[in-house]
């Protein structure tokens, strides 16, 4: 029989990674119909109120779906991990549709952790000499990589010609400029160097950092600077 088959992109479960508790990962995921008919009334719940659609609402601020799917087509949901305790979560993304016949449900385990020990001190030796940075301008300090950025997306290369990320901008909600800088080691012990997106207001003071899994592009840590102390 004809139905809807809606899939989300990214591992189950998926990590969202580790933040201050007074910041935010978001993660932009794909809603794909693999079936032959249009999925509807589409929507989607959490089971831990730390997990949502960016904003408080479907499909979350930058994300491109409506409440139907047509039949091989794809769309996205961009989600937000926003820790208030010390401790790792786990949880869920329940979304809903009708694939034609009846309501389905596809779940999306979800996992992130809340830190009150993340500072920028970790990481300042790798800030020794900092270029001006003037607005939405990314400064790669890596031969092997390079990078692009515009009002829509980030796209981060490696010297294979190889896409590592793409993600809306909204990503880096404090970002003025960015520079990306290469660690000296693997933190999440992959086998790949990971990467240090450290990022600065126009007056090139830093606000806050990501480090990022140099194979994937996923948020390994994140530190946003509390509004009050920008």
């Amino acid at each position: 029989l004809a139905q809807a088959i809606i899939s989300i992109s990214e591992t189950n479960p998926y990590h969202f990674g580790t933040t201050n508790l007074s910041g935010t990962i978001d993660k932009a995921f794909t809603l794909i119909n693999g079936g032959s008919v249009t999925g509807t009334a589409i929507g989607g719940s959490f089971n831990l109120s730390v997990f949502t659609f960016k904003g408080g609402s479907y499909p979350g601020i930058g994300g491109t779906c409506t409440t139907s799917l047509d039949a091989g087509a794809a769309c996205t949901v961009v989600l937000s991990f926003n820790p208030t305790s010390a401790v790792t979560y786990n949880g869920n993304l329940t979304l809903n549709y009708n694939d034609g016949l009846r309501v389905q449900s596809e779940l999306k385990n979800l996992s992130g952790t809340g830190s009150n020990t993340l500072q920028f001190q970790n990481y300042l030796t790798y800030f020794s000499s900092v270029p001006t940075i003037k607005k939405q301008k990314v400064f790669v300090e890596d031969s092997s990589h390079w990078a692009t950025i515009d009002a829509y997306q980030l796209v981060l290369f490696s010297k294979f010609g190889e896409r590592k990320f793409w993600e809306p901008n909204h990503l880096f909600p404090l970002m003025e400029g960015l520079i990306i800088r290469k660690l000296k080691h693997d933190i999440n012990q992959d086998g790949h160097v990971d990467l240090l997106f450290s990022i600065h207001d126009e007056e090139t003071r830093l606000i806050g950092y990501s480090i990022r899994c140099g194979r994937s592009g996923r948020i390994l840590e994140r530190y946003l600077s509390p509004a009050e102390t920008l």
